[in-house]
């Protein structure tokens, strides 16, 4: 479950070095996208280049989400901002890579020096920032360019690392490249695919409407990310726009409400009917709630879960029910692991395999939003040539990550799956490097035959060579 919570990030080895760097003579710049996050960006150069980053208390208000001022007031923005300017003279940008019309990260330099500048802002206008981050932009992790340099990269990222690449097949998923394909790792907000397919399976049987409308209830509600956590008890929302910010930009509350909703009981039968290999892993399914709840939580009461039976741990879940929710502060505090292989929710590549061909055959039915949804936020950068749909949900928290993709080319029409996943019980994952390995697998997957029967018999031999290699590096979650 990704935290995205607000905040800003100033280095002090950053302001250093552009304290020092020559002024930047203005330079071509790069464009700035006319989305929601492409304004707010542009507004903060503004400040920065135009106005010596002065700001008044009520323009920070207006332009950062209260889950943003929870964390730097606005007082203390405004000098920060002042302080930001003075610091790094004139930025000028050098590029853009959009994760979704509503986050980015930009590479901007100041002389010598060069910044990264993450955004992201809520999905609903006015589009406040939820997220700013600025700090040294460090170099690019080159894309692997072949399958071995994808597996060897892998196995260096974390101890518990998997990987499937797959040709789709109709209900089938024919593996093209897979490194512990059968492996079960933690998925973080991943496991939001799961909660989509059970409103779709109850789209399907007519139980649920998509354009029905859903208020928001206090008791449900989550902590980022996501921005639905600020919205007041009561208002409402159709479900297809639920489960759009569920997925697109991975919000909490949105998806515990999607999941309460359609009942975790439904949850947990997509889950089985998908063939996931040890659904007894993921019972009672947990809402995002409950996961801040007991990891947040006193670790005697964490220990107790884990000790329950499955009857024991749905008893004392309803005794979570009405306990209040952990602070923003104490989940920004959440910098390690934390009971990643007992307390997450678990799945393999070949049981996310499974998940995203059922939600491709729910997406085939006539009306149906879940191609829209989740093709919204493709996580990564893709080539629209070879690509013609790109289907995303990833997850992390520390020491999880994993990026999953639907995918058809353009040049066949034919259906790709991919998934990468990495866990570690003692540090953080770089997130970076394993998006570069997806970047990589997904210009490799493009090049691919489309019938397994037609690749050659060395890269079927050098598929198990890897995948051995890889083996011998990681473990599976219990």
């Amino acid at each position: 479950m990704r935290l995205r919570i607000a905040f800003l990030v100033l280095f002090a080895a950053l302001i250093q070095a552009c304290a020092h760097a020559p002024a930047a003579a203005p330079l071509p710049e790069a464009e700035v996208p006319k989305t929601p996050a492409g304004e707010r960006l542009a507004w903060f150069l503004e400040v920065l280049n135009e106005r010596g980053g002065e700001l008044t208390t009520d323009e920070v208000e207006a332009a950062f989400a209260p889950i943003f001022l929870e964390q730097i007031p606005a007082s203390q923005m405004v000098a920060i901002t002042r302080q930001v300017s003075r610091q790094v003279k004139r930025l000028s940008l050098a590029s853009v890579r959009e994760a979704s019309p509503h986050s980015l990260v930009a590479i901007a330099s100041s002389g010598e020096a060069r910044l990264r500048i993450s955004v992201a802002v809520a999905a609903k206008a006015p589009h406040r920032f939820t997220g700013l981050q600025i700090g040294p932009a460090r170099p690019e992790h080159p894309r692997p360019q072949t399958w071995e340099a994808v597996e060897s990269d892998l196995a260096k990222l974390a101890p518990r690392t998997n990987l499937l690449a797959a040709r789709i097949e109709g209900d089938r998923c024919e593996p093209l490249r897979e490194v512990n394909a059968d492996a079960l790792l933690a998925l973080g907000s991943t496991f939001k695919l799961y909660v989509l397919l059970a409103a779709a399976d109850a789209a399907s049987a007519g139980t649920l409407d998509w354009k029905s409308k859903l208020a928001v209830r206090e008791e449900w509600k989550s902590l980022p990310s996501g921005v639905m956590q600020d919205e007041p008890a009561g208002g409402e929302f159709a479900l297809e726009d639920v489960a759009r910010q569920m997925i697109s930009i991975s919000d909490n509350t949105a998806t515990d409400h999607l999941l309460r909703t359609v009942g975790r009981e439904a949850v947990e039968a997509a889950m089985a009917r998908t063939g996931h290999a040890a659904p007894q892993q993921n019972r009672p399914f947990l809402s995002t709630r409950e996961l801040f709840l007991l990891k947040l939580g006193d670790e005697a009461g964490r220990e107790a879960f884990l000790a329950a039976d499955e009857a024991g741990r749905r008893a004392l879940l309803a005794e979570l029910a009405s306990a209040p929710l952990p602070s923003v502060s104490a989940a920004a505090s959440w910098k390690k692991p934390r009971a990643i292989d007992t307390l997450e929710w678990f799945a393999s590549p070949a049981d996310l395999c499974g998940a995203m061909v059922a939600l491709k055959e729910a997406g085939s039915a006539e009306g149906s939003p879940i191609f829209g949804i989740l093709g919204q936020n493709p996580g990564v950068r893709y080539d629209p040539e070879r690509w013609a749909y790109v289907g995303f949900k990833g997850g992390s928290e520390p020491g999880v990550m994993n990026l999953t993709f639907l995918l058809r080319r353009k040049a066949d029409d034919a259906w790709f799956f991919l998934t990468v996943g990495a866990n570690d019980t003692e540090q953080g994952i770089d997130g970076e490097v394993l998006v570069a390995i997806a970047e990589g697998a997904l210009v490799l997957l493009g090049e691919l035959p489309a019938s397994r029967e037609e690749a050659p018999a060395a890269a079927e031999a050098t598929a198990v060579e890897g995948a051995t290699a890889a083996e011998e590096a990681t473990t599976a979650v219990p």
